[in-house]
């Protein structure tokens, strides 16, 4: 019977541990009221705009897009910021 409930709380903690990693990682950054992030190349869920820069070339990747959007541009790879 102890063997169960040490089972059992152990599987509630490892639940409880992937729900807060899970929201920890997809969390959206929090920005203050009425602050915008700069103008930037949209991304795709999850890997952001990773699959967009040339990993043999990636300055000609930021060059355009700096002649696109402007000096300021915000660019995310994998959500990290």
């Amino acid at each position: 019977m102890t063997g169960s409930v040490t089972a059992g709380g152990l599987e509630l903690v490892a639940v409880l541990a992937f729900i807060y990693a899970f929201k920890t990682y997809f969390a959206k950054p929090k920005l203050p009221h009425g602050v915008q992030l700069p103008p930037g190349p949209p991304g795709i869920p999850i890997i952001g705009n990773a699959l967009a820069v040339d990993v043999s070339a990636p300055w000609i990747t930021y060059k355009t897009w700096g002649s696109q959007y402007g000096k300021s541009l915000s660019n995310h790879h994998f959500y990290s910021n």
